[in-house]
């Protein structure tokens, strides 16, 4: 192949050969003349341009939960581009002296999902930083400021309910718990009859929740009822005493519906009744 000409009638000793590709063995010479039209081609030499790695830009401040409870798994998320269009991996910096490992490789651009779970309380700052295949490495990323609190069970649910029924009358019971970081609540109950259903929920905090039950059987029944958030931690558990009377606990079917009745149309009966359970 001829070499390509590329200046000639030059003065100066000196060319500006502009962009060269990278990674490529280049070949030139150099022809003189006077002034009297002699020329003489000098040697052939040769040089090869090296391939110039840039690292990645740094890392987009990462994105995830600000507000957060100890010993519960968050999610955080970054991306970078890389300007040679190389692979990327990522380390995150947890703010509490850990560490998570090179992540990757993920393409240029691509988002990374990692998660973490702080076992202290306390305010952390989250970092990202990147490095492409060659370990290039970029600056780390903006912090994002996460708070990670010590998480307190709900309060003792409280009951506002029926001390009487009977048995096959559904009965109506309020229950109202709050939960000190404003989680969404659950509640169990234990009806004292020998049954009981899964938690109810999830209840906005502070929210007064209405729930029936029909007993079955009568005598003097504790139901249990307790709380827990939507992270599983439980509070205490309440007790409620209840007196609950079978159909045909009084014999003469007269005297059964006005007691019944009694109790169905003066509350203030109830009243009196609950001062002794």
């Amino acid at each position: 192949m001829l070499p390509i000409k590329i200046a000639g009638n030059m003065s100066n000793t000196s060319i500006n050969l502009g962009d060269l590709d990278n990674g490529l063995t280049y070949f030139w010479s150099i022809v003189a003349w006077d002034n009297h039209g002699l020329s003489s081609e000098g040697p052939v030499w040769k040089f090869t341009t090296i391939t110039v790695n840039n690292p990645p830009n740094k890392p987009r401040k990462p994105v995830g939960e600000m507000n957060g409870i100890k010993g519960i798994n968050y999610l955080y998320t970054t991306n970078t581009t890389d300007p040679d269009e190389d692979q990327i991996y990522y380390i995150f910096d947890w703010g509490d002296g850990n560490f998570s490992m090179w992540l990757g490789p993920y393409n240029s651009g691509e988002t990374i999902e990692v998660t973490n779970i702080w076992n202290k309380a306390g305010i952390y700052e989250v970092r990202a930083r990147a490095k492409d295949t060659n370990n290039r490495m970029s600056d780390w990323s903006e912090p994002l400021v996460v708070t990670i609190n010590t998480n307190l069970p709900p309060n003792t649910p409280v009951i506002d309910g029926p001390r009487f029924g009977r048995t096959g009358k559904s009965m109506t019971f309020k229950y109202v718990s709050t939960d000190p970081e404003d989680n969404d609540v659950y509640y169990f109950i234990n009806w004292g009859d020998g049954t009981n259903d899964d938690w109810y929920g999830p209840y906005n905090s502070g929210e007064e929740v209405s729930i029936n039950h029909t007993y079955s059987e009568g005598g003097k029944l504790y139901m249990n009822v307790k709380a827990k958030d939507q992270f599983n931690k439980e509070g205490q558990t309440v007790h409620y005493v209840i007196l609950i009377l079978k159909n045909r606990a009084i014999s003469n079917p007269l005297i059964q519906r006005i007691f019944y009745r009694m109790f169905d149309n003066f509350p203030r009966l109830q009243l009196i009744f609950n001062r002794f359970l």
